[in-house]
């Protein structure tokens, strides 16, 4: 832990938010530039492909980083009807994403 006058941006304690955002068609998700972690959520009757992985209706997949880690990948996200399709067709998927709040002007 930095005491004194640090002035290191990664010093404990980090300060982090969080957003959600609903998507209902397929996406480059547009994500924040200090994503640590992020959940998906298909909250649809549809199943959704994230980054070519499968999330069926109701079903979730969490990423979590450790300390001080930046997700540096893409988020991708398409939907598929699947067979037998539902009586009600709905795309949809929530995204959380917790970011950092780093301060850019500190050296």
């Amino acid at each position: 832990m930095c005491t004194g006058n640090c002035k290191n941006k990664w010093a404990f304690p980090l300060r982090y938010n969080q957003s959600t955002q609903i998507y209902e068609s397929a996406h480059q998700v547009q994500w924040d530039r200090y994503l640590n972690g992020f959940e998906i959520f298909n909250s649809g009757t549809t199943n959704v492909y994230f980054n070519n992985g499968l999330i069926p209706p109701g079903g979730s997949k969490t990423f979590g980083g450790n300390f001080g880690e930046i997700y540096a990948g893409r988020l991708d996200i398409k939907f598929q009807t699947p067979t037998p399709a539902p009586p009600v067709v709905t795309n949809k998927v929530e995204i959380t994403q917790k970011f950092y709040l780093i301060d850019e002007t500190t050296p």
